[in-house]
């Protein structure tokens, strides 16, 4: 069952106003990045592919399980190249993307599901690429009325999407699936609540 099919129509409409500086800066970030592939990993509607596509990216490509979301991607003349690929197991060769980026569901994802995308995004870009993590980070810069707010969204969004979301919260965010890697540049939004990370992926530790 597609968890996603009553969503995906509406998801960049009702989230555009609370996502566009986002997607810019994420667009902003890759330029200075100059990378030579790009995958946009749990890609969704390919809101943010189709941001890096205006702006001349056209090294890029995205996963996303939820055939709803996939076509949605397709839509528009901006129609970016997405799969429809479990982001846990990519069926990509090690070492094939200078990029990868993973917005917003790290957190709606069980810890073994998010730990093993992270542990493939690892394998599958190279040892000088970078990782972008959009996401919520809950610690001591997040507002209490921004993380109010995110709760009571993420409630909505029903019961195992919350229990997992809670579960992120309390094991620290993306500093505990990422532990290993060094943050090179930090952005943070809404509140302070959710940011963006750009992460080196030099591989050592327990990704190595």
């Amino acid at each position: 069952m597609d968890e996603y099919k009553l969503m995906a129509p509406v998801y960049d409409p009702l989230l555009h106003m609370v996502m566009h500086r986002v997607r810019k800066k994420v667009v902003q970030i890759v330029e200075n990045l100059k990378p030579e592939q790009i995958i946009d990993i749990c890609c969704g509607t390919g809101n943010q592919l189709k941001y890096l596509k205006r702006h001349g990216f056209d090294n890029i490509i995205g996963v996303d399980l939820s055939q709803s979301m996939l076509f949605q991607a397709g839509k528009g003349s901006a129609g970016v190249s997405c799969e429809q690929m479990d982001a846990s197991a990519m069926n990509f060769e090690d070492n094939r993307f200078n990029l990868g980026i993973i917005s917003f569901a790290l957190h709606e994802k069980p810890f073994a599901v998010a730990r093993q995308i992270i542990k493939e995004a690892a394998r599958i870009i190279q040892n000088e690429g970078h990782l972008i993590i959009v996401d919520y980070m809950f610690d001591g810069h997040a507002r209490m009325s921004a993380r109010a707010a995110i709760h009571m969204v993420e409630r909505m969004a029903g019961k195992d999407h919350y229990r997992s979301f809670r579960q992120y919260v309390k094991n620290g965010g993306p500093d505990h699936l990422l532990a290993d890697y060094l943050v090179e540049e930090e952005y943070r939004f809404h509140g302070q609540a959710t940011g963006i990370r750009v992460y080196s992926m030099e591989k050592y530790g327990q990704y190595a």
